[in-house]
């Protein structure tokens, strides 16, 4: 193992573990809570991307699950540590970043939170998308994990004392007395390129942040071994399954199911939280589509109403609020594991890294394989399950355009006639 990657959630893991996959570099990611020293000494590949599934956690404990992970690798003599960030700034960034550093015992951790390809960008140490500073997207509201702030440093400083430096692309400050974060301003992907090279020639490319931008970049610098690979995808039917309540992924549905032959059945907000008697009708209505449309659209209800309905539900049922987003992706990871054992799609397409995490599990998931870079962001994997192998494409739920579903296809079909 070359290089450990770790992720906050599993759609991220699988974006960033791409960008080496896609260049030959063996690439494997593993669930956190099944890492053990034994896999990571057995494992072959030099990229090991571990998912520690902490976004939703409190920081705390999100960092004890980055340090424990940064052990492992460290005592398996892994030399460099890369923390996978999201490029809309959710999740624990300070607290898992110091904690990353802390084990790994640099004095700097060197940080590039651009995406430029998806346009999140980092001008003057804020984080902007589509050019529009991140406080005034959609993202500020988001249900599960709202973002208060654009600017970088004043983010990582909600969760870390230690100081926060802003740098321009590929300057290097001098080393201070004490650990500090350094974070790179990026508009492209050339000057991540720089900031990855200037950082590889001047022996820093040990502890290390970004999204899967500056992974791109690192593996440019990387010196590792390459083999090109071509996946087999079958023909078949494709089940989509969508548990992100974004616009963007609600959109995308709702167009799927219009214009791309998907036909969709959204879960009420009782379905979404248990099982009402329904399940039964609902698998039913599933396979039947597979059957005769080769086309299936299994999705939560979006919008502001039903999500207030989904809350107001929760809190009559006592539900603890915090839990209901890992509830929904065991709902939906419950009913696709029930779809796929009596009507197995050629591949099964994901909006939302919890959901993606809901199924994995419902399925007995033990490693993933990242295959292909289908669009930026979206991702080609094969998930080895308790049944066997199965072809997944993911994707984040708050990016792409409204027709994504007929680019994917397209790339599928596009993978089949290589």
């Amino acid at each position: 193992m070359q290089l450990l990657v770790i992720a906050d959630d599993f759609t991220g893991a699988l974006d960033t573990g791409i960008q080496f996959a896609r260049h030959g570099i063996a690439t494997t990611l593993f669930l956190s809570d099944a890492l053990t020293a034994g896999l990571l000494v057995d494992c072959q590949a030099d990229v090991v991307v571990a998912d520690t599934e902490s976004r939703h956690l409190p920081p705390e404990d999100a960092a004890a699950r980055v340090r424990a992970v940064t052990r492992l690798a460290k005592a398996a003599g892994c030399p460099v540590f890369y923390k996978k960030t999201d490029s809309t700034l959710r999740g624990n960034l300070g607290a898992e970043l110091a904690a990353m550093q802390d084990v790994c015992g640099a004095k700097r951790l060197w940080f590039a939170p651009a995406y430029p390809a998806l346009g999140r960008t980092t001008r003057g140490g804020t984080q902007l998308v589509n050019g529009v500073p991140l406080a005034r997207t959609d993202f500020a509201a988001d249900p599960f994990n709202p973002v208060g702030t654009d600017f970088v440093p004043a983010l990582l400083a909600e969760q870390t004392d230690r100081p926060v430096r802003i740098a321009a692309p590929a300057a290097l400050p001098p080393e201070a007395d004490r650990p500090e974060l350094v974070v790179f301003d990026a508009e492209t992907d050339a000057e991540l390129l720089q900031t990855a090279q200037a950082l590889w020639a001047h022996g820093e490319a040990v502890c290390l942040a970004g999204c899967a931008g500056f992974a791109a970049a690192l593996e440019a610098v990387l010196d590792l071994p390459r083999t090109a690979q071509v996946p087999e995808l079958p023909n078949g039917s494709l089940l989509l399954v969508c548990g992100s309540v974004h616009p963007r992924a609600v959109a995308q549905c709702r167009y799927a199911a219009a214009h791309c032959g998907y036909p969709e059945l959204p879960l009420t907000a009782a379905q979404m939280l248990s099982d009402t008697g329904d399940d039964a009708k609902t698998l039913d209505t599933l396979c039947t589509a597979l059957e005769r449309s080769g086309r299936a659209l299994l999705r939560v209800s979006g919008g502001r109403e039903c999500l207030a309905e989904t809350a107001a539900l929760a809190a009559r049922l006592s539900i603890d609020p915090q839990t209901v987003p890992a509830r929904i992706a065991a709902r939906l990871g419950a009913l696709t594991a029930q779809v796929l054992a009596r009507k197995k799609p050629a591949a099964l397409i994901v909006f939302g890294g919890d959901t993606l995490l809901g199924i994995a599990r419902a399925l007995g998931c033990t490693s993933v394989t990242p295959l292909a870079e289908l669009l930026p962001g979206i991702v080609l994997s094969q998930m080895q399950t308790d049944t066997g192998a199965l072809f997944v494409v993911t994707k984040a739920g708050g990016f792409g355009d409204e027709n994504l579903l007929q680019e994917i296809e397209c790339r599928l079909h596009d993978l089949r006639n290589l």
